[in-house]
Order: structure tokens, then C-alpha cells, then sequence
């Protein structure tokens, strides 16, 4: 904060200018506070560029530059606070206060480090941003005990990129740093530091992981095929014995019917007891239909073909009536 006391004589001021730094996060709005009287014309500049003015107020009014700005209320109550809006990294630097054309403050203007915390696997490439063209120097900090020594490992001047040996053929610039074919000795913290204004830009916490190994493609092929091979002749197989079945199938219908063995079951009734006398036979007369029903054979649809044949034999050995 400046605070130089009265600004009536100029010799003290210029003694006592008071230097202070101010830090904020990036693209928030920075205040410089100054509690002055000064009864003349305020101004504020960059320090190295003091014909260049961003803010001014005097006794009627205030002007300010775009992204710059003071209160004429504030100024007539003694505050002679400029407020910076939107900070990014081209704002850092010295600002001057002057009251009647005298120095009686001086402030910097700082922007917090960012922190980021990155997750890659190995072999994947690592991307350091690099958000300013000012001169930087990329720091690293290992955490792994295979890790590489900790130390800087890159600087970045414009368009060259210098690297430690180790880092020289991994190491690229396209606007950021990247690293390739990361291994996890390479997790660790790396820092952006901006070697113009000895300040940390940008902190990475890095961790890269080991990725498994995928099983060999062609194994995988080649069990693949096996298992369809067995599954194509089990295929064959059941498709011959299918084959076969319906062959047998087909040449039993053509067989004749005294070829084929049948089990004719006879259709249930009471049990019934028929005497006849000794070496006799039933004629046409005494024919009994109702005592000879149990034997005729019941009769499927599908043995019609061999019914028949059956029926006239059993007919004839019973010796039944032609004229049934």
C-alpha cells in the first residue's frame, strides 16, 4: 500500500516513495490502494514508460485507459487507487504514481502460479504450456526413486528450445513444451519459471503410469481359428449323422411289410373264457362276433399298410365266416 503522508512538499516525496507488489489470480481485476492527498494532478504510468499515462485525475474529472481505472469520488477523499481489470501476463510489471508530476508510489504487478495436475500413461506424449514469450526455463523435481536427477532440464528463448542431452531428442516447442515417450521415472513436478521477472509461471504435478501389456494379437488370432475349426466340424458332424439318420429312415418305409417286426398291441378288454369242444372249430352258425373281438389287432393309422395282412391270417386260422 502507498501512503507518503501529506504531497505538499516535494522534496519529501521523492524521498519517501514507497515501493509494494501486488498478486492476483490471472484474469482477475488488481487494485493498487494509495491514500494520499494530493490537491493536483494524479497520474499513473508504467514505470519505465512514464510519458505513457493509463489513469489521471485532477480536481474536475478522471480519464482512464481501457482495462485501467480510478475514482474521481475516491480521489477527492484522498484514495488515489488505480484498479488493473482482466489481469494477464502483459500487465506484469512496475507502476508509478505521481502526484503534481512527483513520485510517491511505485507498485508491481505479479500473477499467481498455476497449478495443474496431469495423468498420462507411458509412451504418451507430455504437454508443458508455455503462456508467455518472455525467456522461461522449464524445472523439473522427481518422485520416483528411477527417476532421473531433479534440476533444470530446458530453457525456452523465443523460438529455441536448449535441453539437457537426455531430454534433447524427446523434447520439441510448438507454441508449449512437449515431451515424448513418457516413462514413469518421468512423474514429478515440473515448473515454468520466467527467468525476465524470476517468477514461477505454471507448476505441473505429473504422474505417468505403467500400462499393462495387451496379450499378443496374434495368439489371440490363432485361438480364435482353432475354436472355429472345432466348431465347423462339429458342424460336419452332426450334419452327416443327420444324413445318415434320414437315409435309415427312408429305406425302413420302402421295406416290405413281412420284413418289418411290429408289436400290435391289442386294444384292453374284460378277461373272457371260451370253451370249445376238443379238435373242434367255430363254424358260421355258432359264430360268437362278441367272443372273437378281443383278438382282432387295434388298428393305427400309420400300420394300415400291415393291418390287413394280419387281419386275414388271424381270419384264417380262427377259420372265421368268409361272409363276416
Amino acid at each position: 500500500m502507498c501512503d507518503a503522508g501529506d504531497t505538499g512538499n516535494t522534496e519529501d516525496v521523492r524521498i519517501s516513495v514507497l515501493t509494494s507488489s501486488v498478486k492476483v489470480n490471472l484474469h482477475d481485476d488488481a487494485t493498487f490502494p494509495s491514500t494520499q492527498t494530493c490537491s493536483g494532478l494524479v497520474t499513473w504510468t508504467v514505470s519505465h514508460k512514464q510519458h505513457d499515462i493509463l489513469a489521471q485525475c485532477d480536481r474536475i474529472s478522471c480519464q482512464s485507459k481501457e482495462g485501467f481505472y480510478m475514482s474521481h469520488d475516491q480521489y477527492l477523499k484522498g484514495d488515489l487507487s488505480l484498479t488493473i481489470t482482466d489481469v494477464d501476463y502483459t500487465k506484469r510489471t512496475w507502476y508509478t504514481c505521481e502526484c503534481g508530476g512527483v513520485d510517491i508510489c511505485a507498485m508491481s504487478l505479479g500473477i499467481e502460479a498455476l497449478s495443474s495436475s496431469v495423468w498420462i500413461k507411458s509412451n504418451e506424449n507430455l504437454v508443458l504450456d508455455l503462456p508467455i514469450s518472455e525467456s522461461v526455463k522449464v524445472m523439473y523435481n522427481s518422485t520416483g526413486a528411477a527417476a532421473p536427477s531433479s534440476g533444470q532440464i530446458c530453457t525456452v528463448a523465443g523460438s529455441s528450445l536448449q535441453c539437457k542431452d537426455e531430454y534433447t531428442q524427446r523434447a520439441s516447442l510448438i507454441s508449449a513444451v512437449e515431451l515424448r515417450e513418457t516413462a514413469p521415472s518421468d512423474s514429478g513436478v515440473y515448473t515454468i519459471w520466467d527467468t525476465s521477472n524470476e517468477e514461477v509461471i505454471h507448476t505441473y504435478t505429473v504422474t505417468v503410469d505403467e500400462v499393462q501389456p495387451c496379450p499378443d494379437e496374434s495368439s489371440t488370432v490363432t485361438v480364435l481359428a482353432v475354436l472355429l475349426a472345432l466348431m465347423g466340424a462339429g458342424l460336419v458332424a452332426a450334419g452327416l449323422v443327420i444324413v445318415q439318420l434320414r437315409k435309415k429312415i427312408s429305406s425302413s418305409r420302402k421295406e416290405p411289410a413281412h420284413h418289418r417286426n411290429f408289436v400290435l398291441v391289442p386294444k384292453p378288454r374284460s378277461p373272457r373264457v371260451a370253451l370249445l369242444p376238443t379238435n373242434s372249430t367255430p363254424a358260421a352258425d355258432t359264430f360268437d362276433a362278441s367272443r372273437q373281438i378281443g383278438l382282432v389287432p387295434v388298428l393305427r393309422e400309420n400300420e394300415v399298410d400291415v393291418y390287413f395282412p394280419i387281419f386275414e391270417r388271424i381270419a384264417a386260422s380262427l377259420r372265421w365266416p368268409n361272409d363276416l
